[in-house]
């Protein structure tokens, strides 16, 4: 025995390596056969049916509510109902979903800020919307089927339906290939004609079978942004008018949109340039009575801002009791304007 360790001895370093490389093949080959069992075990777990059911705009929600709106720049949109997740559109869910979908007209309490079914709503209250719900419509139709491309219903006016709903039942998206059905929602056109909406489409899509699958829903609304809204204004050019007397002023409209603005003016004061009258073929110079104007002259300018965004007036002083047109009786006090936004 002690012969065998003496001649080991010699080779003592190169065992060792030999050990040592030995050990270490064989935690490498360890590490990659587990590497490859916990790949395989993510991909096998990976995006159960449960949550194969969503939409480009429908969501899911905390508590079964939904505290703000879409707000849509155009009349119309188009909403999807699919059974494959958004981000990842290449793994349908394998079970036929089928699930109803229902469209219903709300409006928003400012006071709460929440949002009310139209049909919910005291009958002195609906009263004030039902009247403007006469010359309107607010509809919904189903615009394609599980990816055929075709129109397969009518549209329906929720202004006309029963409670202001509609209720799609019984549609089916097919599993294992991805499916896809379109709903077009359509706001009446008054909508975008100003920054706060009227009403509100509640558009909701619930499961049916299989069990388990969360609704998706969503409150969509059509209003013209805060920019783009029709809007005129005045103001006078001199801008120093509580400490400076000037011989004149100019009274400046600018805007957009159509309609009419009145531009009123203190008649014991100014009275307006007449060249500007002759211009804008303007013939009438009105006496107001009553209100805040009491004893004020006004003229109506007919405007559209697609022809013309903005007008220069001159007044003139007239007073002869008044010295100065400063401190109490600051200019800017004794002239003003009322835009009335044309309904067409």
């Amino acid at each position: 025995m002690k012969t065998i360790l003496r001649k080991l001895a010699k080779y003592w370093t190169t065992i060792w390596l030999i050990l040592a490389i030995s050990a270490a093949l064989a935690l490498a080959v360890l590490g990659a056969y587990t590497g490859v069992n916990s790949v395989k075990h993510v991909l096998s777990t990976q995006a159960p049916s449960g949550v194969l059911f969503s939409s480009n705009s429908l969501k899911t929600t905390a508590n079964n509510t939904i505290s703000s709106s879409q707000r849509l720049s155009s009349q119309q949109y188009d909403i999807t109902v699919c059974n494959y997740e958004q981000i990842k559109a290449a793994e349908p869910n394998p079970e036929d979903i089928i699930y109803n979908l229902t469209a219903s007209l709300k409006v928003r309490d400012s006071n709460t800020n929440t949002y009310k079914d139209l049909s919910e709503l005291a009958e002195t209250e609906k009263q004030q919307y039902t009247a403007l719900l006469e010359s309107r419509s607010y509809k919904i139709k189903m615009q394609q089927d599980d990816g055929s491309g075709d129109s397969v219903e009518n549209d329906y006016n929720l202004a006309n339906e029963t409670d202001y709903k509609h209720t799609f039942t019984g549609y089916k998206l097919t599993g294992n290939v991805l499916s896809t059905d379109v709903f077009r929602i359509e706001f009446d056109p008054i909508e975008l004609e100003d920054t706060e909406p009227d009403f509100y489409i509640f558009v909701q899509a619930e499961p049916v079978s299989p069990s388990g699958i969360e609704s998706v829903k969503n409150i969509y609304c059509a209003a013209q942004s805060a920019s783009e809204a029709s809007a005129w204004k005045g103001s006078l050019l001199e801008t120093e008018c509580s400490t400076t007397d000037y011989d004149f002023y100019n009274y400046i409209i600018s805007g957009s949109g159509k309609g009419t603005v009145d531009v009123m003016w203190d008649s014991t004061m100014f009275e307006i340039n007449p060249f500007f009258l002759d211009m804008e073929n303007i013939t009438d110079i009105v006496p107001i009575t009553g209100g805040v104007h009491d004893g004020w002259s006004k003229i109506t300018l007919e405007v559209d801002s697609t022809k013309e965004n903005r007008y220069d007036i001159q007044l003139y002083k007239i007073s002869e009791t008044i010295s100065s047109y400063t401190g109490e009786y600051d200019a800017s006090k004794y002239i003003d304007c009322i835009f009335i936004k044309s309904n067409e």
